[in-house]
């Protein structure tokens, strides 16, 4: 499955499983919104995240949901960046033993 397979149902809104919470994180975000925002062939995905948001205002757990989703997208960098690093480090060590 490729990269772009596994990430559809967090970034194409016309996906039938769509998963508007990532999206909803990073607008939350002062990290990442600036970027979600600035892209302008994805306005599907930022209208899909102020949905999610205003959907979830109304609930009772808005503050706590919202840390919740900071808290993930935080991990998921945290994640993404060990898993960067690890390739890194095994392509230094597979260039190593092939010389």
């Amino acid at each position: 499955m490729s990269l772009v397979q596994r990430t559809s149902r967090y970034l194409q809104p016309s996906h039938e499983r769509f998963e508007p919470l990532p999206a909803a994180a990073a607008l939350l975000d002062p990290a990442s919104a600036g970027q979600l925002l600035s892209l302008a062939d994805r306005e599907d995905l930022v209208e899909a995240a102020k949905a999610f948001i205003k959907d979830m205002s109304h609930s009772q757990l808005w503050n706590l949901q919202c840390l919740s989703i900071l808290h993930k997208v935080r991990m998921m960098r945290i994640s993404q960046a060990l898993h960067m690093t690890l390739q890194k480090m095994l392509k230094q060590r597979d260039r190593a033993t092939h010389h």
